[in-house]
Order: structure tokens, then C-alpha cells, then sequence
């Protein structure tokens, strides 16, 4: 018999890799509140932020096992982040930071039916009905980024897109830069049926479409509170919305033939509130975590979370407004006269 020498474990020396990277950080955010540099700068540097994930993972590979290497990639990436900064958005990095006035219009010409589609970003979005203007689409707006626009008419047709392209720069405050207010201001044709197609961000949604001729309106909410005002309509409308985590507010005029569908709840609560005259009608599909609370209206089927409420002239009212919840998420549902 003979004895085997214990086996030497591998070193494994503390990593310096992300606290040279924090000071880097830190020098970053400490020049953009001085000013040093600018929000191009620092956008050009988010921009390559899959770079960062590059050096963590040969940091994970080699840095454990050598306190020089650790070092190297630390100040590798410091150096990376410099370079960016200084001299990225002379190569195009970073797009437009500043928050700047853009303005957009389309002309109403020979349109007979139009749609109109806006994704939106950041900054708070108000959207409301021209007046005393041969427009079709008018939008006032200061933001920063890049902005695709893009108009195109067919048989009396038109389809309109406005959206942010790139990064959108709203967290610039936090670098001491473009403390500017940002707002979208879009403005619709009365006088013209839509189709209207919102896919919003972050930020306040105030809609006020009480004079339009919707036909359809498709709204994607995000994390910031979405504010309704749905149109009188004659015709059958059709509403679908998707609800982030910002709380949502409807109110619903007694003229309103509205077929409304909430695709999914998310976790924002939602209130709604109808005219009197309304014949309302809601059926909650799949019940969440959150609680359906309907004032006011006589439950025909279901349970505490479930089923289908409908109020006492719906049968007999002119106009008709029908709610289906399909997923009501972890938010309340209210519905109120």
C-alpha cells in the first residue's frame, strides 16, 4: 500500500472586476451631473451595454483564477466605457439624446377612412380631436430620440404610423441632463372614421375621444396611468385592451354601442364608469387574484370572480355597452354608474 497526496484545490482569488467597474460607473454618472459630458455621451454607451455582459462572462471564466487577469478586465472595461463616451457619437452611437420640438402632419385631402398607429415611449401622451383644421393627423411633440413617421394612402384610404426609434432617453435626469419637460400632443380629424391603434410606454396616457368616429380602438398599456374618454357612437364599436401596471380610468357616454374586450388585466386596476342610460352588460371570463366589483348591477351566472353581470334596462336600453374580461390579472375591476 502506498499513500496518495492530497489533491491541491485550484486557487481561486477574490474577483476586483466589478468594483473596478462601479468606480467607472461612478466617474460616468459623477461627469454627466458636471456637465463634462453630455446625454449623447452617456447614450452611447447604453447603447453597447452587451459589451459589459462580454467581459462578466470572461471575468467568470478566467478572473476567479487570476487576481492580474480580474484587473485587466476591469480596467478594460473602464477603458471601453471612456472611449465610448468620448468618441461614440461622432461614429453615430447614441442617436438623439436632447430632447428637442417635433412636429407632424398629414392633410385630410380626399380620406374617407383612416388608421392610425403610435407607439410610444416615456413621455406622457395626450390624444384629442382637431378643431377648425383640413387636417387628417397633427402631433406636437417634445421628446428625445428618433422618430419614424410614415403616411400612406390607398382608395380613399389612409394609414398613418409615428413611433420612437432606438433608445428612448426619459432616465436622462439622473445624469444631471435634459431635465426638459418631454409630452406627445397628437390631434385627430373629427370629421373622419378611424382606426386607432396605441401601443403605450411608461409614461401617462390621456385620451380624449369623445368627439372622434372611432370604428376601433386597440389600446397596450404599460406602466404609466391610461385616462379614457370613450365616443358616443351610432355604430358598433369594437375596443380591445391590454392593461400594464398603470391604473386605468374609462368613462362612457349613454350614447355609446361599444363592444369593449380586455385581452389581459396585467396588474393595474381599472375602473369604469357608465351614463345612466347605458344598457351594460360584463362577463368576466377568468378570474384573477384581483376583485370584480360591479355597483349597481344584478350578477345573472357565475361566482364572486367569475360570471356575468348586466344592469336592469340592458334588454331594453337603445344602446348597448358589453365589457368581456378575458384574464382579470392580479388589478380590481370596477365597474360604476
Amino acid at each position: 500500500m502506498y499513500d496518495e497526496k492530497p489533491k491541491r484545490r485550484a486557487s481561486s482569488h477574490p474577483t476586483i472586476f466589478w468594483p473596478v467597474i462601479l468606480i467607472g460607473v461612478g466617474i460616468l454618472w459623477l461627469l454627466g451631473n458636471l456637465g463634462v459630458i453630455g446625454s449623447a455621451n452617456i447614450a452611447a454607451v447604453l447603447q453597447l451595454w452587451p459589451l459589459l455582459l462580454i467581459l462578466v462572462g470572461i471575468d467568470l471564466l478566467f478572473g476567479r483564477q487570476s487576481r492580474a487577469v480580474s484587473t485587466l478586465l476591469g480596467l478594460l472595461g473602464v477603458a471601453l466605457v471612456v472611449v465610448i463616451a468620448l468618441f461614440g457619437p461622432q461614429f453615430g452611437l447614441g442617436g438623439d439624446a436632447q430632447v428637442k420640438d417635433h412636429q407632424f402632419s398629414v392633410p385630410i385631402d380626399n380620406t374617407a377612412s383612416a388608421t392610425v398607429e403610435l407607439d410610444t415611449a416615456g413621455a406622457p401622451v395626450q390624444i384629442s380631436a382637431l378643431s377648425d383644421s383640413n387636417n387628417l393627423f397633427e402631433a406636437d411633440i417634445r421628446d428625445s430620440g428618433n422618430f419614424r413617421f410614415n403616411a400612406q394612402g390607398t382608395q380613399n384610404t389612409t394609414h398613418i404610423t409615428l413611433g420612437q426609434s432606438g433608445l428612448s432617453f426619459g432616465w436622462m435626469f439622473l445624469f444631471g441632463d435634459d431635465a426638459t419637460p418631454r409630452q406627445w400632443d397628437v390631434r385627430l380629424s373629427p370629421n373622419v372614421p378611424l382606426d386607432l391603434i396605441l401601443d403605450g410606454g411608461s409614461g401617462a396616457l390621456q385620451l380624449d375621444l369623445d368627439t372622434l368616429q372611432l370604428r376601433m380602438l386597440r389600446v397596450d398599456g404599460g406602466s404609466g396611468a391610461v385616462d379614457i374618454k370613450l365616443p358616443a357612437t351610432e355604430t358598433e364599436m369594437t375596443t380591445a385592451f391590454d392593461v400594464g401596471s398603470g391604473a386605468w380610468s374609462l368613462s362612457v357616454p349613454d350614447r355609446a354601442q361599444i363592444d369593449l374586450i380586455f385581452d389581459d388585466m396585467g396588474s393595474g386596476d381599472v375602473a369604469i364608469t357608465v351614463a345612466e342610460n347605458l344598457g351594460v352588460r360584463l362577463e368576466v371570463q377568468d378570474g384573477g387574484s384581483g376583485d370584480a366589483i360591479a355597483q349597481g348591477f344584478q350578477q345573472e351566472s357565475g361566482d364572486e370572480d367569475e360570471g356575468v353581470w348586466i344592469s336592469d334596462n340592458y334588454d331594453n336600453a337603445d344602446y348597448k355597452f358589453q365589457i368581456t374580461v378575458r384574464d382579470m390579472g392580479s388589478g380590481d375591476f370596477t365597474l360604476q354608474r
